[in-house]
């Protein structure tokens, strides 16, 4: 069964998850593995990840930030 939920979520978010195909499955396999206590190390998470984490991360100076926000409008 299937309920529907209201969440808030950060704005960069939201964008990125528009560009996946299906985005209650991926909500819902995110939230599972989350709650299963599955992490990824950094040598598992793939570079667009890693990129959308360094863009948002509070030292990531602005060249950087930009240089990032170029790769992932690719």
């Amino acid at each position: 069964m299937k309920i529907n939920r209201t969440y808030s979520i950060d704005h960069w978010i939201a964008v990125e998850l528009q560009k996946k195909p299906n985005q209650s499955r991926f909500v819902n396999d995110a939230i599972k593995n989350k709650l299963d206590g599955g992490s990824k190390t950094l040598e598992e998470a793939g570079a667009r990840s890693l990129m959308i984490f360094l863009k948002n991360h509070k030292d990531c100076d602005q060249f950087t930030k930009r240089a990032l926000e170029s790769a992932l409008k690719r």
